[in-house]
């Protein structure tokens, strides 16, 4: 009955995978260069090798939003602060020399 109901959603294309869709999304998406590329870009401290493992393991919507995406979202919250103090601080330097 509820792959029935998958099935018939208008939404399907856009809607959030299921923890039983999980591994196999993963495996699609481990064999795109560009998901590996944007992985590395966001995590680049982690080894590949040790990234791709790590990625094969998650098995669960939650597994994924603390083990990958956290840590993503850590980062960018750190970028943009940053972006965030430099900006200001170019403001500041702005206001000096028009005074």
């Amino acid at each position: 009955m509820a792959k029935q109901k998958l099935n018939q959603d208008i939404y399907k294309e856009i809607r959030p995978y299921t923890d039983e869709e999980i591994p196999y999304a993963i495996n699609r998406m481990l064999q795109s260069k560009g998901f590996i590329t944007s992985l590395t870009n966001f995590l680049p401290d982690v080894p590949i090798n040790v990234l791709v493992k790590k990625v094969r393991k998650i098995r669960t919507t939650e597994q994924m939003q603390k083990e990958i995406l956290i840590e993503i979202m850590v980062d960018l919250i750190i970028i943009s602060k940053v972006l965030e103090i430099i900006i200001m601080v170019e403001d500041l330097e702005i206001m000096e020399e028009d005074r």
